[in-house]
């Protein structure tokens, strides 16, 4: 055992190191409240044990792993978010020391780089573990599953790459083993057999055996349908406990594959690397996704014209390349968005790809040029790092609002019901009370007694102060304000499409310019002495 640590000392210290750097670097995120869904998962997890969520319907997802990490925080720290945090980040640096050992593992194989191996692995996983579009995934606690299923599908794929090189069957074995709990960890894991294929043909082109034949391609599909017998395993399973086998968010968005739903998607993916541009167009991504292209382009065939000591770079980078397309499959029809955090978190797994990609690009552009291509990247992390603060300070200040709302709840010792104009969905987009409200409630409010709770809508928040005024009209009848012009109200038209007078209210004279005013009736009297409404960070009761 002594001897295993001294031969990895090098290893453990660099996974200690990104431990540390990662703690430094969300440390503004480690004691934010809960938000959103972690109300709604933890109360399950409270109320169901250890596989209280993501395992049985009504779930749309299946990710029982999730669940599991979810009990071990919840049997350690309770209701305190620090511990749901930690374990955030602590993933997040095994998924940054993944990156490390992957890239070397890629690099071993190609002579270009045996000398600056450990020095560009060093560069690709300090670009990934400082990269700002890992916010959402860091800083919220419901978006782990992307942590997880990142780990291991990089745990899978690096033993993989071992398997490659010693032909010993147990890794291969391993290697499926996690893969598989990547894909009970989320169900975008199940496209890791891709790589799988990917890299076979990389092998295959990579190969000094110029001698190819039809064995020697049929060979290249043999793995990646080994790995694909797991989705014989994970279909019944899910099937099982969801009672579905699609699930998700439907049809309407995993299977409408438009073109323009997909290059969306893809000039979206651009966010791996480019901040979210508050006011920018689709114009202006559109243009950068062209030029992103172009530069590939320009840098696959510079590094084919140089002759084969450079191929290897080439034939690396369409690999690389394959790879970060093949990892925002699942999410091509939902995109990220382009002004804010929301989604970002589905880029987690491409950006380990995207990193490595990277380093090779400026290793080659900076060929004997080491110490400017360390500087450059130490710029390159200073600013991103910089970024990083600015959206932990979103996604502190949203936390800080969702726990100021729910405390100014405690003194009104509600009972029977409450019936809630308004909630806060989003600030700057960092989620708030987008589900969980009522789970927020049960954990934090116990002595609130509800048999039911009814939102009549939801909208943005661009300030913590941002207020909504509501006046009333008849006794039955009030109209709901934003007073920030910049706010709106969100989804208000697919609840008009609805058929809601069974919740005992009614929707009208929507302002469809801005979406900031509209008009509620309600229909149920019984409601009518408990109708309350957020604004400036607290309920507040409606006076009738």
């Amino acid at each position: 055992m002594l001897n295993l640590v001294k031969k990895n000392r090098f290893n453990l210290c660099i996974l200690g190191g990104f431990i540390l750097l990662s703690l430094l670097i969300y440390s503004q995120t480690l004691d934010s409240f809960f938000l959103s869904d972690d109300f709604d998962r933890i109360y399950n997890i409270q109320d169901k044990g250890i596989f209280g969520v993501w395992t049985t319907a009504p779930e749309i997802f299946f990710r029982p792993i999730i669940s599991v990490t979810l009990f071990i925080d919840y049997s350690l720290w309770k209701l305190n978010p620090l511990g749901y945090h930690l374990t955030n980040v602590i993933f997040h640096s095994i998924c940054s020391f993944l990156v490390y050992i992957v890239t070397i593992s890629l690099l071993e194989r190609t002579w270009r780089y045996q000398k600056n191996i450990k020095l560009i692995a060093v560069i690709a996983s300090c670009i990934f573990l400082v990269l700002h579009s890992h916010v959402e995934a860091v800083a919220w606690i419901s978006a782990r599953a992307d942590l997880v299923f990142t780990g291991f599908c990089l745990a899978a794929f690096w033993v993989y790459l071992r398997y490659k090189r010693y032909s010993k069957l147990s890794d291969l074995i391993i290697s499926y083993l996690l893969f598989l709990c990547g894909t009970f960890s989320k169900e975008s894991a199940l496209i890791f057999p891709g790589f799988i294929f990917a890299y076979e043909l990389y092998d295959v082109f990579n190969s000094l055996n110029k001698q190819r034949s039809l064995f020697t391609f049929l060979k290249t599909v043999f793995l990646p349908i080994f790995y694909s017998t797991a989705w014989l395993i994970y279909f019944p399973l899910r099937y099982l406990g969801l009672g579905k086998f699609l699930g998700g968010y439907g049809g309407d968005v995993h299977l409408n594959y438009s073109w323009f739903a997909i290059f969306q998607g893809f000039y979206s993916s651009l966010r791996v690397i480019i901040p979210p541009l508050t006011f920018s167009t689709p114009l202006l991504w559109r243009i950068l996704f062209i030029l992103f292209l172009s530069s590939l382009i320009w840098f696959l065939h510079h590094t084919y014209k140089q002759g084969e000591a450079t191929q290897e770079t080439g034939k690396l980078t369409l690999f690389l390349l394959s790879c970060w397309g093949i990892s925002i499959l699942p999410f091509i029809n939902i995109g990220v968005s382009t002004a804010d955090t929301q989604s970002e978190r589905f880029l987690y797994l491409s950006s380990a790809f995207f990193s490595i990609l990277l380093t090779l690009f400026l290793e080659y552009i900076l060929t004997k040029r080491q110490f400017v291509l360390i500087l450059l990247v130490t710029c390159f992390s200073m600013l991103s790092i910089n970024q990083i603060y600015l959206s932990s300070q979103t996604w502190r200040t949203a936390s800080q609002i969702s726990q100021q709302t729910i405390t100014s709840i405690k003194p009104l010792k509600e009972n029977q019901g409450m019936f809630v104009i308004n909630l806060p969905d989003n600030y700057k987009g960092a989620y708030i009370f987008r589900n969980g409200f009522y789970q927020a409630l049960l954990l934090f409010c116990p002595f609130v007694d509800l048999d039911w709770i009814i939102v009549s809508s939801f909208h943005t928040l661009l300030n913590p102060e941002d207020e909504v005024e509501v006046t009333g009209i008849t006794s039955h009848e009030y109209r709901a304000t934003m007073q920030n012009p910049d706010t709106y109200f969100v989804k208000i038209p697919e609840l008009l499409e609805k058929n809601i007078e069974n919740n005992g209210f009614e929707m009208t004279s929507l302002d469809y310019e801005n979406y900031r005013s509209y008009t509620l009736k309600i229909i149920d009297t019984v409601r009518l002495h408990r109708i309350f409404y957020y604004t400036n960070q607290k309920l507040k009761r409606v006076l009738t």
